[in-house]
């Protein structure tokens, strides 16, 4: 679940100025020197994808509690608060539904990985329709 959240999560220096003035570094506070680096693993984007994809299949209040806890790292009473105003539900004790989320994802990723693709496709086909009957 680590590899995943990290995999979705978005890129600090993506949202950087990327002219000149973003690249411009002050010889005061020593950043003409090489940067600290700390070891970080690999992403692994094939396990993430797996993952991704089972996350496809589990209802709308299990992934919000999957995703704001892992990828975006909320807190508690966030997702609780993501959970009622996106899902239309509350939650009962964090820890609980955390619990039944984790193993709801269990069960998808030991599911077969023809079934959790075609969950997928059918579940990006509804929202495809949904989206025609919009425009």
């Amino acid at each position: 679940m680590r590899n995943w959240a990290r995999a979705m999560r978005v890129h600090p220096h993506r949202f950087h100025c990327r002219s000149l003035e973003g690249q411009y570094r002050s010889p005061q506070r020593n950043h003409w020197s090489e940067p600290v680096t700390s070891f970080h693993i690999p992403i692994n984007m094939h396990d993430a994808w797996v993952i991704e994809l089972a996350c496809a299949t589990l209802n709308i209040k299990q992934r919000i509690i999957l995703r704001s806890h892992y990828c975006f790292r909320a807190h508690p009473h966030a997702v609780q608060r993501m959970v009622r105003r996106d899902a239309h539900k509350r939650l009962g004790a964090f820890n609980d539904e955390l619990l039944t989320a984790q193993h709801a994802i269990n069960h998808a990723l030991t599911n077969s990985h023809e079934q959790n693709q075609t969950t997928v496709r059918l579940l990006a086909r509804i929202m495809l329709d949904n989206r025609a009957g919009i425009w």
